[in-house]
């Protein structure tokens, strides 16, 4: 008889979850939830030149120069695209690998109650 409610409660959590992730990204495509944000867009690059002018002779951070390098090659090879509009791809893109491991764990979990359920 345990096993048994288990299994239902272990079905119903399945299902809550799969429902919950589905409704969540209906609004995000529907534009009534923002998407989460992940990947942010620093505005600190002007405050980063600065710098690198400031300590032109002196000590310069290879970390600095590598993400300023790595910037300027994505504009060379995006120009039409502004920066919101990537980060915004790379956000949604991210929520869906999040929403189809969740999906996938949902349907996992409904399976181990289904399987409990029919056991008994």
């Amino acid at each position: 008889m345990t096993t048994k409610s288990v299994g239902w409660v272990l079905l119903i959590l399945g299902l809550i979850i799969i429902l919950t992730t589905l409704y969540q990204s209906y609004n995000i495509f529907t534009g009534r939830a923002k998407i989460p944000k992940i990947f942010i867009q620093k505005t600190e690059i002007s405050k980063l030149e600065e710098n690198q002018e400031s300590n032109s002779d002196s000590n310069i951070n290879i970390d600095e120069m590598a993400k300023q390098i790595v910037q300027e090659q994505l504009k060379q090879i995006l120009p039409s695209f502004p920066n919101e509009a990537i980060i915004q791809l790379l956000n949604l893109f991210c929520w869906s690998i999040f929403s189809g491991i969740a999906i996938f764990a949902g349907t996992q979990i409904s399976g181990l109650g289904i399987k409990l359920i029919k056991t008994v």
